[in-house]
């Protein structure tokens, strides 16, 4: 149970991260690849989604209805 609620809360501070740094996340990006700013972006969201998955407990609705 504390690995989940560790892990919910690093999924809140990165998925945070990700749009309210998104210059310097997307510096990181080599700039061959075309759609820096969405791969930000689309990760913060990514991130959040995972937050939602593993972070609800087992067997709650939340997680039944994915």
């Amino acid at each position: 149970m504390q690995v989940r609620i560790f892990s919910s809360i690093m999924l809140i501070g990165i998925g945070t991260l990700h749009f309210t740094y998104e210059k310097v996340l997307r510096r990181m990006i080599p700039k061959a690849f075309p759609f820096r700013k969405a791969a930000v972006l689309v990760t913060g969201v990514q991130s959040v989604y995972l937050l939602f998955c593993y972070g609800s407990a087992k067997g709650s609705r939340l997680r039944e209805s994915y």
